[in-house]
This record gives C-alpha cells, structure tokens and sequence, in this order.
C-alpha cells in the first residue's frame, strides 16, 4: 500500500468536516467563536492515523462502516473530550468497533485529540501475534491503563506521526520509516486494547445507547425535515427527563438546544444551495422551523460569524482558498501524496 499524508490548517469548517474520517459524519459546532483546525493523517499499510487541534466545542456522529476498530485519546491537556457519553481523560482511550459501529465523539472546548485504526482483522492479527490474544472490541469500553505507560507510549507515537506529517513528509516516501512508524503504532495500540483484565473497563450504559440510537435513527428519517422534543419522546417511547439525560452524556447539551443547532445546520445548507429568484431567508427559515425572523438571525449570527442573508448572497471560495498550512498563503496548500 501506499503511504499517504496531509498536513494542513484549516480555517473552514466545512472544509475541515470533510477532511476528517470516518466519511459522511453528522458535524455541529456548539457554540458560536473564531474556528481554526491543524489537521495531521497518515495512511501507513496498517495504520491510519489523524490528529486534530480545535479551537471551537463540537459534536461528531456517525457510525464505523469499513470494518475498521479505532482507539481515540487526548493529545494534551484540555477540556473533555467524551466517546459515547464517556470521559476520555489523560490516561485512558476510546475504543469503538465491534457490534458498537455507531459512535458520538464530543469536544468540551478546544481540544488536542488524535485516533489510529486498523482492519479488523489486523487487530486479532497482531494480538495474537504481539499479545497471546485478539483484542476484544465486542462493545465500547472506557479503558485506564493500570500505570498509564501504554496510553502514554500511543500518544508519543501518534505524535512522531503527526510531527512527520507536518514537518518532514518527505521521509515518508522512505519505505523503511513508514515500516517503522506503522510498526510502532502496532505495537503501542496493541498494548492498550488486549490487556484488558488488568485494567479499569466501564460499559457504557446499555439502556442510554438504545435511546441515542434509536434517536440517531429518527435524524436520519427525517434528515430535511424538523423534529421537536415531544414528538421525539414519544417515538422513542421514553419520558423527557430520560431522553434529556441521554443527551446531556452523550451530546453535552439538552435536546432542545441540539436539534435547535440541527435547525439551523439546515437551514444553512438550504441557504448555500438556494436557487435565485425562488428562496429567501424568509422561506427557508420558516421551512426549518424559524418563525421569529429576528431570533433565527441572531442564533445563525453567532453560530456560523455571519448573517443569513450574508450566507444567501455571498458565493463559496474555492476550497484550497480555506486551506493555509504553517502561515504559507492559500495556494501553497499543503496536501502531500506520496
């Protein structure tokens, strides 16, 4: 296989949403503020790696799809960053795959995160191989390690790669270093995930899964249309104090401000593919569910840094314009294959 990698700062961000993988994540900003993004990923024969760094809160959802098991954890210290409801703190990692496909990664506030993955496959491979044993991903764990050596030993690693990216990719074209750098990566994510029974692992509740699920599931039905909370509750059959639980560990926030922030994303999707001469704000809004004209700009303004109207009018940049890595101007966007 051939190695890739990116190294880039981003300053749009839904530029920044299509860069991150897994593909076709459902992506929202909690909060209104300047974003910039530095964003490290490299594809080794094994591995797959990317890091972030972010400046705004947010939630990611989607689900794994490519067979694939990822650990996530904190590259620094900072604000909480959350798999599933759970609280990834300094010494513990995220891990997602198995029959927990679905997953929802929250940022407190700006965050330093970064993730690895491998096929299926490769993890009972090398557990084996490395470990004795194959890795269990058969649900989502918050996992601490005993000492918090092996957390420690994966974040250096994820971070020589990232610095590698960013500073020296030319060395990537090496095939010896990316065999060593897809090699240390094996071995630091094999030793945090197989030696489970000497560590803390903590289920996440099974009952609040369901419900997020299922919740996930009634997005996706309605995904250009407007939900609100009591028909929500009731096709999901919970009560509002359940469901409201549900998505404070899992979101960080209430239902009502979530599927707010869910109108307004649509709304601005339907405002940057309006056709000319047919949509207004006026109509979109109100589409979305915004009947109070003046309180819908004031909540699309603090959100998105700009007016409805403003997102109307004004035509996309070209997206290498939004890409500038290390201070070089847009076009010397750093994208490198090699």
């Amino acid at each position: 296989m051939q190695t890739t990698s990116i190294a880039t700062s981003v300053s749009d961000p839904e530029l920044y949403t299509e860069l991150l993988r897994p593909e076709n994540c459902r992506f929202m900003f909690t909060s209104g503020g300047v974003f910039e993004a530095d964003y490290r990923r490299v594809d080794l024969a094994h591995c797959r790696m990317q890091a972030g760094a972010e400046t705004l809160p947010r939630i990611c959802e989607g689900a794994i799809c490519d067979g694939r098991h990822v650990l996530t954890i904190q590259l620094r210290p900072g604000p909480p960053l959350y798999v599933c409801g759970a609280e990834i703190g300094a010494e513990a990692v995220g891990m997602l795959g198995g029959l927990s496909r679905e997953f929802c990664l929250r940022l407190a506030g700006p965050s330093q995160w970064a993730s690895v993955s491998m096929a299926r496959d490769d993890w009972a491979h090398f557990g084996t191989v490395l470990a004795g044993r194959e890795p269990r991903f058969d649900a989502f764990r918050y996992v601490h390690a005993p000492d918090g050596a092996a957390v420690a030993k994966l974040r250096r690693t994820l971070c020589s790669a990232a610095q590698l990216a960013a500073e020296t990719p030319e060395l990537l074209t090496n095939p010896d270093v990316a065999r060593r750098l897809d090699s240390s990566l094996i071995e630091a994510a094999i030793d945090c995930v197989v030696p489970l029974e000497d560590a803390k692992t903590l289920v996440g509740p099974r009952e609040h899964a369901r419900i997020i699920r299922q919740f996930i599931a009634l997005v996706e039905q309605n995904a250009q249309g407007s939900l609100y909370l009591p028909e929500v509750c009731t096709a999901l059959g919970v009560s509002a104090r359940t469901f409201r639980q549900c998505c404070h560990d899992y979101f960080g926030i209430g239902p009502k401000r979530y599927l707010t922030l869910r109108r307004l994303y649509l709304a601005r999707e339907a405002l940057l593919n309006a056709k000319p001469g047919e949509d207004t704000v006026t109509s979109i809004a109100t589409r979305c569910g915004f009947w109070e004209l003046g309180r819908f700009s004031v909540a699309y303004h603090n959100l998105f840094d700009e007016t409805p109207v403003a997102t109307l009018r004004r035509k996309a940049l070209p997206k290498a314009q939004a890409i500038s890595p290390r201070g070089e101007t847009p076009s010397a966007a750093r994208v490198v294959a090699v």
